[in-house]
This record gives C-alpha cells, structure tokens and sequence, in this order.
C-alpha cells in the first residue's frame, strides 16, 4: 500500500475531509511525541513539535512527488502543500506556544 492509497483510505474510513485529517492528524502526533517524550523534562515539547513538522514536511514532499509525476509541480500545487503544512502545525505549535509562554496549563499550588 502506498501513501497516497493509505490517505484516501483514511478519508473514505472516517468521512472527513483532507483538511480536518491534517488537523487531526498534526495534534495526533504532537501528543505521541510529548508522550514517548514525557521523561525528558526541558525538551519534549520541542522534540514533539520536530517530529510533527518533520512528518507534515515528508508527506508534502511524498504528495509532490506523486502529484509531480501525474501533473508536474507549479505554484498552484505548492500553495496546496504549504497549506496543508499549516493545517497539521497550526494548533502544536499553538499549544506548544500557550504552554511555554503562560501559565494556562500549569497546576495552581
């Protein structure tokens, strides 16, 4: 099975669109990474968020290439892959950022 069979796949399965996938997806990530990472106390948001945008940036540059080899990569096919980058690093680093620099999330003692 290759990428693109497994993203259609998953937006038959769930009935969602592409956009709402890359939301969901991009926060599914995030809080994996800050899971597995939750021993390394200073760096696992920053870890989290690497792997988050590493990912998004691999399967944009897996959709170019396909799209690349179907229809060739212009302008158009680029502001798509920028916007789904967006769509999937928005709200991690949104709450990487509320996290960091407030005190929402942290306990009052």
């Amino acid at each position: 099975m290759n990428f693109q069979s497994l993203k259609m796949g998953l937006v038959h399965a769930t009935g969602l669109e592409k956009d709402a996938l890359h939301i969901y997806a991009g926060m599914g990530i995030y809080l994996l990474g800050l899971f597995v990472f939750r021993r390394f106390r200073v760096n696992r948001g920053v870890l989290a968020l690497l792997i988050t945008t590493t990912i998004a940036l691999l399967a944009e540059v897996l959709d170019l290439m396909y799209i690349g080899t179907a229809h060739g990569v212009g302008p158009k096919e680029i502001a798509a892959s920028v916007h789904d980058i967006i769509n999937t690093c928005l709200l991690p680093y949104t709450l990487f950022a509320l996290s960091r620099w407030t005190t929402l999330f942290q306990t009052k003692r």
